[in-house]
């Protein structure tokens, strides 16, 4: 058998390879290669891997395909820095000189 990544459930891979049996699909040990790469790629996309293998099983499939989104794992997020209103405290209105230089330098657009 060949080896799967961890996220893959045994069991359906086995049911996914009976199926291909079944159809009399030959499925080389270079082809599983080739599927395992595909789930490992949607998996890293966020796709549910066992759900396609699970689909591919019973609907008897020759491939597999992007059937569900992995749920989310939901943490409470804390924002990256906390956004506030301290910097408009501090501020302090430009000086007059440097609006009118600016007027100056607009005026010549």
């Amino acid at each position: 058998m060949i080896a799967l990544p961890s996220y893959i459930d045994p069991e359906l891979w086995s049911a996914f390879v009976e199926s291909r049996k079944a159809m009399k699909v030959p499925f080389t040990p270079a082809a599983q290669k080739l599927v395992v790469r595909r789930l490992m790629k949607m998996h890293s996309e966020g796709w549910d891997a066992n759900a396609s293998l699970e689909k591919s099983a019973i609907y008897g499939y020759r491939g597999v395909f992007e059937v569900a989104k992995r749920p989310v794992e939901t943490k409470e997020q804390t924002p990256a820095r906390q956004v506030s209103d301290d910097h408009l405290k501090a501020a302090v209105p430009m000086p007059k000189e440097i609006r009118d230089r600016i007027k100056e330098l607009t005026k010549q657009f």
